[in-house]
C-alpha cells in the first residue's frame, strides 16, 4: 500500500512537471517582464491601442520581407498570418484588453523568430 502511494505521488509529479511547459522570459531595459515564451508562443501586453499595434505588426512584417497571407481584424481582436522565404508560417494574435491595453501573441516556430518579430513591432511602435 504505501509502495502504492509513493508511486502515485510521482506520478502526480511528474504529470506536473510535464503540464508546465519550458518557459522563457525577456527582460525589458528597466528591468521588468516584456514577454514570456511558453509552448511555442511568445505573449506579451502592450501599452498601445489594437489599432497602433495591428499597423506596427503588418509594418513589421513587411520590414522582415514576411509576406503576409491573412489580415483579420475588428474592435476587440486581430489576427495576422505570413509566411517566410521557407515557408513557415508566422501567427500573430492581438486581443484589446483595455482602450489603451493590448495583449499579442506571437508564434513564429521558435524563440528567436517569435522575440525577433516582437522586437521589430516595438521598434515600430517606439518610431511612431
Amino acid at each position: 500500500m504505501q509502495n502504492r502511494h509513493i508511486f502515485l505521488m510521482f506520478l502526480l509529479a511528474a504529470i506536473v512537471v510535464m503540464g508546465q511547459g519550458c518557459k522563457t522570459t525577456l527582460v525589458g531595459p528597466e528591468g521588468k517582464t516584456s514577454a514570456v515564451y511558453s509552448l511555442g508562443r511568445l505573449t506579451a501586453e502592450e501599452p498601445s491601442d489594437i489599432d497602433s499595434l495591428y499597423n506596427a505588426t503588418i509594418t513589421s512584417l513587411t520590414e522582415l520581407e514576411l509576406s503576409i497571407s491573412q489580415k483579420l481584424k475588428d474592435e476587440l481582436t486581430a489576427k495576422v498570418t505570413a509566411r517566410d522565404s521557407n515557408d513557415r508560417k508566422v501567427t500573430i494574435n492581438l486581443v484589446s484588453i483595455t482602450k489603451d491595453s493590448t495583449k499579442i501573441t506571437i508564434q513564429a516556430g521558435s524563440f528567436a523568430r517569435a522575440s525577433r518579430i516582437y522586437q521589430m513591432i516595438q521598434e515600430t511602435l517606439n518610431k511612431g
